[in-house]
């Protein structure tokens, strides 16, 4: 009993992350996600920007006026936009990416959203004002859209410059995705590496009375991301497990039949 709970107690100390993601070197920082965008001919991507200042402060006024700048990452972790719009004059606006800033974002594969230049009437009392909203994705064929928030505090930005905050360990860690992939339909699985190093990323499957195979393998980049797709035949039911060294390697997750779309956080 004591060996079990040593080993135990020691594969928690390794395993189980203190942090997930750091604190922002410079305390006057904002917080953003790394958030996926869907462009072209099948897909719309939009987001519900919020005046978050004029949230806070319980009213609008002048001093709820602010900018909100987005910045376009490609799958390699390379910026390739920046955007500057007003924050709205009502408590939320749905923005289309593709029709609104056109040109510049179609190598998108990412992208982050930072309030700046406002001010709160009580301060942020040593916290950071960081935007996790939600983004929306709606295919051509389709009348409906779905929505999923951010996953996890992934950049920092001030006085134009950017730091990641995610976490990666020195040994892999599996992450298993909570939700069974049932058919029939296609799967896609979004992974963004939030850490300031690459990070060899693993993706693993399995049936009900099978053991875990890989599926598929690949080295991320800082700010890089991965589109992964995979098939669930008719009445098939798929685990899939993340092994990285990232301390929450959790996807984003995209399920499409013919008639439906769906998405989720694994």
């Amino acid at each position: 009993m004591k060996i079990a709970n040593f080993r135990r107690k020691f594969k928690y100390a390794i395993f189980i992350p203190r942090r997930v993601t750091r604190t922002p070197r410079n305390s006057a920082s904002v917080i953003s996600d790394l958030f996926p965008i869907r462009t072209g001919d099948r897909w719309q991507t939009f987001f519900e920007v919020l005046n978050i200042p004029a949230l806070l402060n319980g009213k609008y006024s002048t001093e709820s006026s602010h900018n909100i700048l987005f910045v376009f990452f490609d799958q390699n972790g390379f910026e390739v936009a920046r955007r500057s719009i007003p924050s709205p004059d009502d408590a939320r606006h749905s923005l289309e990416l593709g029709s609104h800033f056109h040109s510049g974002i179609e190598k998108a594969s990412t992208f982050s959203v930072f309030h700046s230049d406002f001010l709160l009437e009580d301060g942020l009392n040593g916290s950071f004002l960081a935007e996790r909203g939600y983004a929306g994705y709606q295919r051509s064929d389709l009348p409906i859209r779905g929505y999923v928030h951010g996953n996890l505090d992934s950049m920092a930005f001030n006085e134009g410059e950017m730091q990641l905050l995610g976490n990666a360990g020195f040994l892999r860690r599996s992450y298993q995705v909570q939700h069974p992939l049932k058919g029939e339909a296609t799967y896609e699985l979004f992974l963004t590496n939030p850490s300031s190093s690459k990070v060899k990323i693993r993706v693993q499957s399995r049936l009900l009375d099978s053991s875990w195979c890989n599926y598929q393998a690949f080295t991320l980049n800082p700010r890089g991301s991965r589109m992964i797709s995979m098939d669930v035949r008719e009445n098939e039911i798929k685990f899939i497990r993340i092994v990285s060294r990232l301390y929450l390697g959790r996807p984003v997750i995209f399920r499409n039949t013919q008639k439906s779309m769906d998405v989720f956080h694994g």
